[in-house]
């Protein structure tokens, strides 16, 4: 699906296993109860879409538009969201460990107990987020910038905070 027109298109309940998308505008699609593994979304654009509860495995995110979305208790597991913005989004109770997030940008998102055992967020833009209660046992936030983010009550053991910016 390259540069795909998907406005309308109902994928509710749908697995996408392989399929690729790339540059689609998934705002006015109905995604509800979709699944997929190693799935890829390139520059994939979702507006504000309630995508809680969503299971995907070994798939691609890279480069997508996530601000606002609602993907809270979503099972991501090893899925990667290199320089996707997830800005404002809420990712409460989120599953996703061993995922990627070099360079996304999750500013002001809420990441409140989330599992993110593993998960990279090396140059990771975290202004404002709460990972309050998460478990990021073995995180890697390498000059990730964190101003004003909160890791109260956090699992960090082994987590890697190595030129983050935690003012």
């Amino acid at each position: 699906f390259l540069e795909t027109t998907v406005t309308g298109l109902d994928l509710s309940d749908t697995h996408l296993k392989q399929t690729t998308f790339q540059e689609p505008d998934f705002r006015e699609a109905n995604l509800k109860g979709v699944s997929g593994e190693m799935a890829i979304f390139l520059d994939a654009t979702f507006g504000a879409q309630d995508l809680s509860g969503l299971t995907f495995t070994h798939s691609q995110f890279m480069g997508s538009d996530l601000a606002g979305c609602n993907l809270s208790k979503a099972t991501m597991t090893q899925c990667n969201f290199q320089d996707s913005d997830l800005s404002g989004a809420t990712l409460d109770g989120l599953k996703a460990e061993q995922a990627l997030f070099v360079g996304a940008k999750l500013v002001g998102a809420s990441v409140n107990g989330a599992t993110l055992t593993q998960s990279l967020f090396c140059d990771a833009d975290l202004s404002g987020a709460v990972f309050a209660g998460s478990h990021l046992l073995q995180c890697n936030f390498q000059k990730a910038t964190c101003k004003a983010g909160n890791f109260a009550n956090c699992e960090l053991t082994y987590a890697d905070f190595s030129h983050a910016d935690l003012t």
